[in-house]
């Protein structure tokens, strides 16, 4: 079962109200004891397939003294850190090596509890987040979106219990927040969009030719290959692979390319050979057609002696 911290008893009056826009900010309170100061928050259960969290997953509410330098008040949820799909996995995984494979002036975080609002321990788990640098606290497992630095680039990789409006509330706090840019992929359904933060709104960025999104904040190219993954190419049309991958493909291209040259030289050898062949033969064929000729001279010249040459004579030289 989650664990919890557990805060001083605090009034009624000391919750927090919730944000008037944000729906993932707006918990209805549980019944029992509002001194308990704890809230539940909405769909939260939709994040644990398990039989233990039927129920809704309560939680803690900072007090009002408590300051963005409080991160105890914000803590990491192990329990929320549950197994996913491979192909969840892989596709949120090979884009952050690929992100942080740029080398550019970005922080690349996978997987960090991101908490919106302060005095709310209301949080989102973003796949995989690019910020202009680590979080204060760098030993820890929390991102504060009120002291920690700006967020450039949210991916989420869309999993099949997520619905619609999950998603829309999603990218509604993404955009209060001044993420720069949010890409939304929905391998099940075969989805890809990109949101650009465009005078304090989101618009969504449209493709090219290709049916492929460019990312001003990682420098890539996204798109959806035949089963519906992310594909990652640099500014050069070039598809980034992870490290074994390249290598694999690049022995393929070495081990074609050998077979190809071998070929080339095959066919240039035997080239070579026929043209020496066809070079030997005109040389015989010349010295032929000499002998030819001498012995038709010879002919004549018997012919007006009267004689007759002897056959399988050779001509005179």
């Amino acid at each position: 079962m989650p664990t919890f911290l557990q805060p001083a008893p605090l009034g009624p009056r000391s919750l927090p109200p919730p944000h008037p826009t944000d729906a993932l900010t707006a918990p209805a309170e549980l019944p029992g004891d509002p001194a308990a100061a704890v809230r539940a928050a909405p769909n939260e259960r939709d994040r644990y397939p398990g039989e233990h969290y039927r129920q809704p997953l309560p939680i803690t509410v900072p007090p009002a003294w408590a300051t963005p330098q409080d991160r105890e008040w914000y803590v990491c949820h192990e329990e929320e850190n549950m197994s996913e799909k491979i192909r969840h996995s892989q596709n949120k995984n090979f884009t952050y090596f690929t992100i942080a494979a740029q080398g550019l002036p970005r922080f690349t975080i996978i997987e960090m509890e991101l908490y919106p609002d302060q005095g709310s321990s209301r949080h989102v788990i973003p796949d995989l987040m690019v910020t202009g640098g680590p979080p204060a606290d760098a030993d820890g497992a929390s991102y504060l979106a009120w002291s920690d630095p700006p967020i450039h680039f949210i991916l989420e990789v869309v999993s099949a219990r997520n619905t619609r409006a999950h998603l829309q509330d999603k990218r509604a706090l993404y955009e209060r927040l001044r993420v720069t840019e949010y890409l939304e992929h929905d391998p099940y359904r075969r989805t890809l969009h990109l949101w650009r933060l465009s005078e304090g709104q989101y618009a969504e960025a449209p493709a090219d030719a290709r049916d492929r999104y460019w990312s001003e904040e990682t420098q890539l190219f996204y798109s959806l290959d035949g089963a519906g993954d992310l594909r990652r190419e640099d500014e050069h049309g070039q598809e980034c692979l992870l490290p074994d991958a390249q290598a694999a493909r690049l022995a393929e291209e070495t081990q074609q390319r050998e077979l190809a040259e071998a070929r080339a030289a095959a066919a240039d050898a035997r080239a070579t050979e026929e043209a020496r062949r066809r070079a030997a033969l005109e040389v015989r064929l010349a010295e032929m057609e000499a002998r030819l000729a001498r012995l038709a001279e010879l002919e004549a010249k018997l012919a007006r002696a009267g004689e007759t040459p002897a056959a399988g004579a050779d001509p005179p030289e």
